[in-house]
């Protein structure tokens, strides 16, 4: 629940959130607060990511959302066509909003997160590589430190096959894409490789024109690599004299968060169930609006019942307008109009239908 103390503290003067369903998992509205004193504002929520996902992929461990990859020189940037994420564990597919799956990117989306700023002749280019899964505090600090060694800042993020080589299985837990744009969002970030290789080849930084590589000094656990593999993938700027090694201010990794989230899973399944409970019963909600058109449209039927049957009802009206017309009965044998036997005839069986009733 977001308090008004908590922003006052921090001298935030609004709450942005997404456009989709805020509700705790007791279905009380987690900004409600925020939204009466007016400092509440609502973005366009970025489809295919949430925060329930990602928890719902750490819970299973699955790669079924990394994208291919088959080596440095052939990186591959596509989005995999089969065995997309299909999770139920914690919530089924009844909610739009609680489920997990996978960001598909586009262009548009790409270049809405991008700077769209391009290096000047004058600029100092720094670069860094990295997963940055999770993207959390860690990766702030030390991008923010990796801007300060120069103008203009490229980060390199590792394709999902090779990460999932050097971590092991279920990593990335988040996929290539939904990385970028993780990054892409950080104030101190300019460009981004998309799939960047593992060792860093002098091609690389000629054609980026890198005047640093930047290197963190704290490295994820869960990376099963050997010191040698590890400063191997450095060995071109260390030889170019550009590598500098920068101190991470905070030690956090990617790791620690999994981990909480793995101890706490029950907790976590039991959220993300009575969370959606309460997400289909608000959609539910606002659907008995267009329920009681859905009403009429049966009771019309009901109401036309009675003409269904129009050998009935008709008859029934046309004796009344014939009723004064009681004299076909001697008309009969004079026919003298051939289109009146027929017509006679008509209100003649009628009229022994309806001649029982009154007496």
């Amino acid at each position: 629940m977001t308090a008004l103390e908590v922003m006052d503290k921090y001298k935030c003067d609004f709450c942005v959130h997404g456009d989709d369903i805020v509700t705790t998992p007791s279905g009380e509205d987690t900004y409600h607060k925020v939204k009466a004193a007016g400092r509440f504002r609502t973005v366009p929520r970025t489809v295919g990511v949430s925060t329930t996902q990602l928890v719902g992929r750490m819970l299973l461990l699955s790669k079924d959302h990394h994208s291919p990859y088959y080596d440095d020189r052939t990186a591959r940037n596509s989005v995999p066509t089969g065995n997309l994420i299909q999770m139920t564990e914690g919530a089924s597919k009844l909610s739009p909003y609680t489920g997990v799956g996978q960001y598909l990117p586009t262009s548009r989306r790409i270049v809405q997160f991008s700077e769209g700023r391009e290096p000047k002749p004058t600029d100092k280019i720094v670069y860094i590589d990295g997963t940055f899964d999770l993207f959390h505090p860690g990766h702030v600090a030390i991008l923010k430190q990796a801007k300060e060694l120069g103008d203009y800042l490229i980060v390199g993020i590792l394709p999902d096959d090779v990460v999932n080589q050097k971590k092991g299985f279920g990593w990335p837990v988040m996929n290539l894409h939904e990385r970028v744009l993780s990054v892409l969002s950080c104030r101190y970030v300019d460009e981004v490789i998309i799939g960047a290789p593992w060792a860093i080849s002098e091609e690389l930084i000629k054609v980026q024109r890198i005047n640093i590589v930047a290197r963190g000094t704290v490295s994820d656990p869960a990376y099963k690599v050997t010191s040698k593999e590890y400063d191997d993938a450095f060995e071109t700027p260390r030889r170019l004299g550009i590598l500098k090694d920068i101190t991470s201010p905070i030690r956090l990794t990617t790791s620690d968060i999994v981990q909480r989230i793995i101890d706490n899973r029950l907790k976590f399944v039991e959220r993300n169930i009575k969370k959606e409970a309460k997400e289909i019963q608000q959609l539910n909600k606002s659907q008995e609006l267009i329920k009681p058109e859905s009403i009429k449209s049966p009771e019309k039927p009901q109401d036309s019942k009675p003409p269904e049957n129009p050998q009935e009802s008709k008859p029934a009206e046309k004796p009344q307008e014939s009723k004064p017309a009681e004299k076909p009965h001697e008309t009969k044998p004079h026919e003298s109009s051939p289109e009146k036997p027929p017509i006679e005839r008509k209100v003649d069986e009628s009229k022994t239908q309806e001649k029982p009733p009154p007496c």
